[in-house]
């Protein structure tokens, strides 16, 4: 959905548009949460890296844990964040049947362990940047990963020999999703499934995103 994301996109820029010091009152507090205390909640809430790399992270389980900005930033992220993960769980229910009833099993009985990020890149600080980039290549730890295509396009993947910039318009546009796999999937699936190797590159200064 185009309108629900930019609406998003709008509210969160005002508080990511807000002094450092007062986004800095939004980190969370650790710790552990969800039904059963087995939700991990290290860095929750927001955060900063080198001045590359602003986020906000929400564990859904216990989506509370932390203050929001506000309450339109929440419903807006929440709605956004139910939205893909009936994606994730369709995908991986056919992916990889098992993995999902052991996923959600483990879900009834804990609480939810997916997250949400949200990131903002300004792409205004080339001296803090990583290797001339946003965000170094790695793979994500969990299942699958789902977003939309940013408005600052950056995101790139590798397929096995190049690095794709999957966020072009010939890959993904707005008002579609890009998925790819986590390490926990490639564990689980005994590397029959990939963790899909990722990075986010940086355009142009002033770009941001």
């Amino acid at each position: 959905d185009v309108d629900i994301l930019a609406r998003a996109e709008e509210e969160w820029m005002k508080f990511f548009s807000r002094p450092d010091a007062e986004k800095k009152t939004y980190a969370g507090k650790g710790g552990r949460g969800g039904p059963t205390d087995s939700l991990m909640l290290w860095g929750n809430g927001y955060s900063v890296y080198r001045a590359v790399r602003h986020q906000f992270h929400v564990v859904l389980g216990d989506a509370d844990a932390q203050q929001w900005p506000s309450e339109e930033a929440r419903r807006l992220a929440l709605e956004l964040a139910e939205r893909m993960k009936r994606h994730c769980t369709g995908v991986l229910s056919k992916l990889a049947p098992e993995v999902e009833r052991r996923r959600s099993e483990t879900e009834a009985e804990d609480g939810d362990p997916s997250v949400l990020d949200i990131f903002w890149y300004p792409n205004a600080d080339e001296e803090n940047s990583v290797s001339g980039g946003n965000m170094s290549d790695h793979v994500d730890p969990g299942l699958l990963t789902i977003e939309a295509p940013s408005c600052v396009p950056g995101l790139d993947c590798f397929d096995g020999r190049d690095w794709v910039a999957v966020e072009q318009p010939e890959y993904a546009t707005r008002g579609q999703l890009i998925m790819f796999c986590g390490e926990d999937l490639e564990i689980s699936s005994g590397k029959v499934v990939r963790a899909t190797r990722h990075r986010v590159s940086r355009p142009k200064a002033g770009s941001d995103g």
